[in-house]
């Protein structure tokens, strides 16, 4: 089984002609995403339970990160793809990165955060409770400090109500970020989420896996065959009503740039109006 099938929307009969390796590295890139589809979902319950630690806050987290940021991370997945004549442009069109290949690199940049931060949380939970404990008596002292304005202090009793059920995310990701825990888990959801992404650019960029040329080349004489059954139906009508039209390769001499109006010694039907008169003759 080739978990890159599925997510990469691959042709398994194409896909079983390549080589072990070329088939590996697709399976590998499929496995890739799976395992970040697992710690969006983990990290969207975790988000979720710092800012209001209730079962349906969690549930919730849990089931919107991982459809959102999956859908987007398998996007751009499928997006790195070899176009046809790849390896006849010049080198450095190749290699020098483009608008792009910038997208594909700022959108796993910032899930890196929405995904290591809540993680990295969980396995400091000691010092998330510190920070939060902290952040609750700032907010009594400020409701002490405030019982001479009754507005106030029914506002604060409100908020210390609330901050029972909230960990204050930001204050504690804002504290975490400078400790060897944190760094280590942005370090292994970094290579979680590049190392697809870069078995992908490896597979673009060597002659030697052939899976894309191949379905490049099926979709090219797909689309050359129904194009050609396009023309054949179209000069089947024309005949019809008594008419001929110049193919398409006549009527242009650069074929198939088609910048450049050819001479037609035939008497072809030229254009619309032309092909107009001659299936509705206009009565005399």
């Amino acid at each position: 089984m080739n978990f890159g099938v599925f997510v990469l929307g691959l042709e398994e009969n194409q896909i079983q002609q390549c080589s072990q390796l070329e088939r590996s590295l697709y399976s590998q890139a499929g496995i890739g995403f799976w395992v970040v589809v697992v710690l969006s979902a983990l990290a969207g319950g975790l988000n979720l339970y710092y800012i209001n630690d209730s079962f349906f806050s969690v549930a919730l987290g849990a089931l919107l990160f991982p459809v959102l940021l999956g859908f987007l991370y398998r996007i751009l997945l499928i997006s790195i793809k070899r176009p046809s004549g790849y390896f006849a442009w010049s080198k450095w069109k190749r290699w020098v990165p483009d608008f792009g290949t910038a997208v594909r690199f700022l959108i796993p940049s910032v899930m890196l955060f929405l995904v290591a931060m809540p993680i990295a949380a969980l396995l400091q939970f000691n010092e998330v409770e510190r920070i939060a404990a902290e952040k609750r008596q700032e907010l009594r002292a400020l409701a002490n400090e405030s019982t001479a304005v009754a507005g106030f202090a029914s506002g604060y009793s409100t908020d210390l109500e609330a901050a029972q059920h909230t960990h204050y995310p930001v204050a504690v990701y804002s504290a975490l970020i400078q400790t060897g825990t944190t760094k280590t888990i942005l370090l292994l959801v970094f290579g979680a989420l590049f190392y697809p992404i870069a078995l992908l650019y490896l597979i673009k960029m060597q002659s030697r896996f052939t899976y894309q040329d191949a379905v490049n080349t099926q979709v090219e004489t797909n689309a050359r065959g129904a194009f050609s059954e396009w023309e054949q139906a179209r000069e089947q009508v024309l005949r019809k009503w008594g008419a001929e039209a110049a193919p398409h390769n006549l009527c242009y001499a650069d074929y198939p740039i088609n910048a450049v109006k050819a001479e037609i010694s035939k008497p072809y039907a030229a254009g619309d109006a032309a092909l107009i008169r001659a299936l509705w003759p206009q009565k005399s």
